[in-house]
């Protein structure tokens, strides 16, 4: 997942912006990242020389994030 929402901070954070925080700050802010489509607990998937920055969680069924067009229309509204 590109984006999570952060219960410490109420904010979503991309996965690129959350990943060029301070390392302190990303591990004590990890706790409270949720699915913005079904609420699961969510977890950081730090950048690799392979991979780019992602969150990831055990999204419930039905989430709407899973639905192909859901992030389009969030983030255009």
């Amino acid at each position: 997942m590109k984006w999570a929402l952060s219960t410490t901070d109420e904010r979503d954070w991309h996965a690129r912006d959350f990943s060029e925080r301070d390392p302190f700050w990303r591990k004590s802010s990890q706790r409270g990242l949720v699915c913005l489509g079904c609420g699961s607990p969510a977890f950081f998937r730090a950048p690799s020389r392979k991979k780019t920055p992602a969150f990831g969680a055990k999204h419930k069924d039905g989430c709407e994030l899973l639905k192909e067009a859901w992030g389009v229309f969030r983030y255009l509204q």
